[in-house]
This record gives structure tokens, C-alpha cells and sequence, in this order.
């Protein structure tokens, strides 16, 4: 579970603002744009998309390892 900034102080973390992935690899996001009706539908995918890479990482320090590679 992650728990993001506020938008106010960045060094201030919020409780309703947060994503997390459950045992069963499926991710659950509150306060941000994903999750709103009202957001543009490639706003929210992408978002996905990103929080579907994140939840691959074991922890902070696996993340460069699911960090999608540069193919040029």
C-alpha cells in the first residue's frame, strides 16, 4: 500500500490518496485520477497501466527491475 503527498505539502502523506496491489495481483486506487467517472478515459487507463507495472515490483527496491526497458 502507498500512500501518495498532499497536494499542499508534499511532505504531508494523505490517507484518501493512495493505490496498493492485494495477494491475488489485483490493485485498488483511491483518490487519484483512475479512479473518478468524470476523467478522460486515456487518463485513467494510463494511469493503470502504470499501477499494473508498479504492483509487479516486490518492493521500493524492485522496481528497476519492472521498469520497462528504452527499445531504441
Amino acid at each position: 500500500m502507498v500512500f501518495l503527498p498532499s497536494r499542499v505539502d508534499e511532505r504531508v502523506l494523505v490517507v484518501n490518496r493512495y493505490f496498493g496491489v492485494f495477494q491475488d495481483g489485483s490493485i485498488k486506487v483511491g483518490g487519484m485520477e483512475a479512479q473518478p467517472r468524470d476523467t478522460t478515459p486515456f487518463i485513467a487507463e494510463t494511469q493503470m497501466v502504470i499501477m499494473d507495472i508498479l504492483a509487479k515490483a516486490e518492493d521500493a527496491d524492485g522496481l528497476k527491475d519492472v521498469q520497462p526497458q528504452d527499445t531504441n
